[in-house]
């Protein structure tokens, strides 16, 4: 941000007003030079990036679409998968520029009061979540699970809508696989290997950690307690 601002290379005009020499002269030109062909090439990326970004995004959304080019909210199951699987399919090309790029997109479809399209957007970053936690890949929605991490990455590869049965399910029905304090310990252990070890603050933790954030709320109200409570992401 220094180098970018207009204050620096006043700084260097001035340097180069007071320089003895002409080889002085030279090199604080030639530094001024390459620094704005640096920062040009610089922005150019940037810009290259969140235009495929944004590229990638309406391609993902596309497979969500009905024939007609509408979107229908709830998904349709098939379309819902179909979401599912485009988003797992590009994985490792979603990245902070393309999460910025959702929120961006949200931000636009609630000031035009687009919230089907807000609902939609909000799945794809679920799913973006729930694919970069899951620590099983070959663990699906209607896998059998047998201990607490292996019901995590069943609920991971579960719709958000069908939480709530899965959950009662497995935590509270005639066979249950886990405790809801054993489950809500494996959410804690997923931030601690999975969040805490990305960057601070980037895109990407901040979704993971929002995602885990509302799965243990989730936990703690089907349990009528507050155990886990002191579930954190920092």
């Amino acid at each position: 941000k220094t180098v970018s601002s207009p204050t620096f290379f006043v700084r260097i005009a001035e340097l180069s007003d007071a320089a003895k020499s002409e080889d002085e002269k030279m090199a604080l030109s030639s530094l001024a030079t390459n620094l704005v062909n640096t920062l040009e090439v610089i922005v150019q990326r940037t810009e290259e990036k969140v235009d495929g970004a944004s590229t990638l995004l309406q391609e993902i959304l596309a497979v969500a679409a009905e024939d007609d080019g509408e979107f229908m909210v709830p998904l349709a199951p098939a379309k819902a998968a179909a979401l599912r699987e485009a988003v797992l399919e590009n994985r490792a090309s979603l990245d902070d520029s393309f999460l910025s790029t959702v929120q961006a997109w949200m931000r636009k479809c609630t000031d035009n009061g687009l919230e089907g399209m807000v609902t939609i957007l909000q799945q794809v970053l679920q799913l973006y979540a729930s694919s970069m936690l899951i620590a099983d890949d070959s663990v699906n929605a209607d896998s059998e699970a047998a201990s607490s991490a292996a019901l995590l990455d069943k609920v991971f590869a579960t719709s958000s809508d069908g939480w709530d049965a899965l959950l009662r399910e497995s935590l509270l029905g005639d066979s249950p696989v886990c405790s809801s304090e054993l489950l809500l310990a494996e959410v804690q252990a997923r931030i601690e290997t999975v969040v805490l070890a990305q960057e601070a603050g980037s895109y990407s933790q901040r979704v993971q950690a929002e995602f885990l954030r509302e799965l243990s709320q989730r936990i703690q109200q089907l349990a009528g307690s507050t155990a886990g409570a002191s579930i954190t992401t920092e």
